[in-house]
């Protein structure tokens, strides 16, 4: 991180605020020409008006998609969550590692990978909210519909977490408005951002089971 702050203050050119005038406003021609290449690439060639001539899919076979999908995901979360036990043993990781680092990686892996290629694509702001809305997603609707539902079970849920945990959260939930309100991301953010997880990821591996 102390190289990575000195590479950037050194050699990464600083925006001057005489090229954010009006004319900075209009697109340019090679601009427009590249957003139409990014709009022909994400829809195969087809014009909005074929898009909409297309007929929609029948809805009993969206819905059978859909089924099948959730089973298979299902499915899968059983394995994967049979799995932990094994790999505890073996490898000596704690349950708290493999539930905060190992599986969120796992699971989230379709997530990554497409907010990644938006933001490939230049379009940070649609690849944050997919990130955000995730979060947003789990801390409002599933962890208190998980608990509700745990009461239901032998084994029931609850939402207190250790001091840890808490620090973390809060952690992450501060940074996230300090580096998106900006309305600018620069590399060395990611970098911070980056250590940030590292650092997470190794208090939560030497924390005991």
């Amino acid at each position: 991180m102390y190289l990575a702050t000195h590479v950037f203050h050194l050699r990464t050119e600083r925006r001057s605020p005489k090229r954010h005038g009006k004319n900075m406003l209009l697109p340019s021609p090679a601009k427009e020409q590249e957003q139409s290449e990014e709009v022909e690439a994400v829809t195969g060639g087809v014009t909005p008006h074929e898009v909409d001539n297309r007929k929609p899919p029948k809805l009993w076979l969206a819905v059978v998609m859909l089924l099948a999908a959730t089973i298979g995901i299902a499915w899968n979360s059983e394995l994967l969550v049979g799995a932990i036990k094994p790999v505890t043993e073996q490898l000596g990781w704690s349950p708290v590692f493999i539930g905060l680092v190992i599986i969120p990686i796992v699971g989230n892996a379709a997530e990554h990978s497409s907010a990644l290629f938006i933001a490939l694509r230049d379009h940070v702001d649609l690849s944050m909210a997919i990130a955000a809305g995730s979060s947003i997603q789990v801390a409002t609707f599933v962890a208190p519909l998980l608990v509700l539902v745990s009461h239901f079970f032998p084994a029931s849920l609850d939402l207190v977490f250790q001091p840890l945990e808490l620090a973390i959260l809060g952690l992450a939930t501060i940074l996230f408005p300090l580096v998106t309100l900006d309305g600018e991301s620069t590399w060395l953010e990611g970098v911070q951002l980056v250590a940030v997880y590292v650092m997470a990821c190794v208090v939560f591996f030497f924390v005991p089971g």
